[in-house]
């Protein structure tokens, strides 16, 4: 549900910090990108390949969030030798039940916000309704804490917009979106085998009350990843980058190197 621009500070600062070149790309669904039935990890995974292959990048860092993380884990699986680095932000190899029950109730959020977003009458300024909806999608990731937090979970800037005659139109397939997440442990899920070892550094991120629990997933994530690094970002919930991106910038900046 997010969009490349959420990357803009980052992607800027992290590229005068390394002297890398990057692309912060739309997934197939979302904004810009072509929309399609169909909308699998395998999907993506074709769908990364084709750009690199356009753009004429034998070898690229990742730098991953979220369920958009899953189709750059299984390239640097399935395809090493096109994986320099892999920067894994807020996302696990497996679901267990916790998680899924997060992609579940993800997915209610969205069928509520779809169906909220057809009534808001045109009057309804842009900004209004955006905040709305913000409030519908803080939550479905958050393992809150027991402890006491000044904190709060960041709202997510969703993809919509009003046109000229007053409607308001999601810049997102919602259709294939909520057909993937219904099926998630299929379509969303990552191809393990044993023989599947990627030898390259990597680094797994999670949030510190993310549902995303990298480190109880450690001893697996090794499995196929031996060189992995783990980092847990202190006071965030699920997107690092965002919540605190000065912290973010230096931990990807140091970890890819100059």
């Amino acid at each position: 549900m997010s969009t490349p621009y959420c990357w803009n500070k980052v992607r800027n600062e992290i590229c005068e910090k390394t002297g890398r070149k990057a692309y912060a790309l739309c997934l197939r669904n979302h904004g810009s990108s072509g929309w399609s039935k169909e909308f699998s990890v395998n999907h993506l995974v074709a769908d990364l390949k084709h750009f690199m292959l356009k753009e004429n990048i034998s070898k690229a860092i990742l730098v991953t969030h979220s369920l958009g993380a899953r189709p750059a884990i299984t390239l640097a699986l399935e395809n090493p030798e096109m994986v320099e680095k892999l920067v894994v932000e807020d996302m696990t190899l497996t679901f267990d039940d916790d998680q899924s029950e997060a992609v579940t109730r993800f997915l209610s959020t969205l069928k509520m916000a779809a169906s909220s977003l057809k009534q808001y009458p045109p009057s309804m300024p842009e900004a209004v309704v955006q905040k709305k909806l913000q409030l519908l999608f803080c939550l479905p990731w958050i393992n809150k804490s027991n402890e006491k937090t000044s904190s709060r979970p960041l709202a997510p800037l969703l993809l919509f917009h009003k046109e000229k005659s007053g409607e308001f139109v999601w810049d997102v397939n919602i259709d294939s979106l909520t057909e993937a997440l219904e099926d998630h442990s299929n379509t969303l899920k990552i191809r393990l085998s044993d023989e599947l070892v990627y030898p390259s550094e990597a680094i797994f991120v999670s949030g510190e009350y993310s549902k995303f629990d990298v480190i109880k997933e450690k001893q697996a994530i090794l499995k196929h990843f031996p060189n992995a690094k783990f980092s847990v970002a202190k006071g965030v919930y699920h997107v690092y980058h965002a919540e605190n991106p000065e912290e973010y910038i230096k931990e990807v900046a140091e970890f890819i190197g100059a």
